[in-house]
């Protein structure tokens, strides 16, 4: 329990993009079922989530239901953050809303029948088998329109020189084998809700041929450290500890690993 608590911890910015991605969920669902948007509520909507969470976090609430209820790194690790700081992540994420609402895409959306959407922000993660590994995928939104499938990954990152060629490839392939389109009839949007940015990722054989080739070579270079590959064990000292500030110092299982560099396993 005590890993898994520490596993379930959250970072600030990942919080974010989570709340976020949870609110453009809603809003998408309501427009598929045919339900009005209360576009005046959505801030207020955003703004009580986002409340309660800091609250139940602060409260350690979860250590008793880590599955569910939001718990911040900083908390778990006794780090302050200030009030301040706090309101400025909550304005984030109402200019991230905003900018989605105001956004081309959406506007795009808003006319999108029932019949013609695939998936919004399944629950779960689907998969797919490659070379007998899972790989698992979770795709924001898809559906079809005129003989295309169009895919949308919603970014919530502040830095605009980030490469998510990888994610947005393993999207096509999954999409590919998942709802059967060619590779040349699928369209994967990245749509940056902090910046404003939209880039356009077509797809192609040749991208699905790279990412399968990126993910068999890391498939076999895995198997390797392992003691039995038949039974997909390791052993724990096999493997060397990282004992690097820049990777130490915010790692969720710093308790339970306590390197050399935090002799208490604990941020400084």
């Amino acid at each position: 329990m005590a890993t898994y608590l520490l596993k379930k911890l959250t970072g600030k910015g990942m919080w974010v993009g989570s709340v976020v991605h949870g609110i453009i969920k809603n809003i998408l669902e309501n427009l598929k079922n045919g339900y009005s948007v209360d576009y005046e509520n959505i801030e207020n909507s955003l703004i009580k989530i986002m409340r309660a969470d800091i609250n139940s976090s602060k409260q350690k609430l979860y250590r008793q239901d880590p599955k569910n209820k939001v718990g911040f790194f900083e908390d778990e690790y006794e780090i302050p953050i200030s009030d301040g700081e706090l309101n400025d992540l909550i304005e984030f994420a109402v200019k991230c809303v905003r900018n989605f609402l105001n956004s081309e895409v959406f506007s795009y959306l808003k006319k999108v029948k029932k019949e013609q959407w695939l998936t919004i922000d399944e629950n779960k993660p689907s998969s797919f088998i490659f070379d007998g590994t899972t790989i698992y995928a979770k795709i924001d939104a898809a559906l079809i329109d005129n003989g295309k499938l169009i895919i949308y990954d919603w970014k919530t990152g502040r830095k605009e020189d980030v490469d998510y060629s990888l994610q947005l490839a393993c999207y096509l392939t999954y999409a590919s084998k998942r709802w059967n389109f060619k590779p040349s009839q699928i369209e994967v949007f990245e749509v940056n809700v902090a910046t404003g940015k939209i880039i356009k990722h077509e797809g192609s054989a040749t991208k699905i041929d790279w990412f399968e080739n990126y993910v068999r070579n890391g498939i076999i270079a895995t198997k390797s450290l392992l003691r039995d590959t038949k039974n997909n064990t390791a052993a724990e000292e096999d493997f060397d500890k990282v004992n690097t500030l820049r990777y130490c110092k915010y790692c969720n299982y710093l308790r339970i690993c306590k390197p050399a560099i935090l002799p208490d396993g604990r941020p400084h």
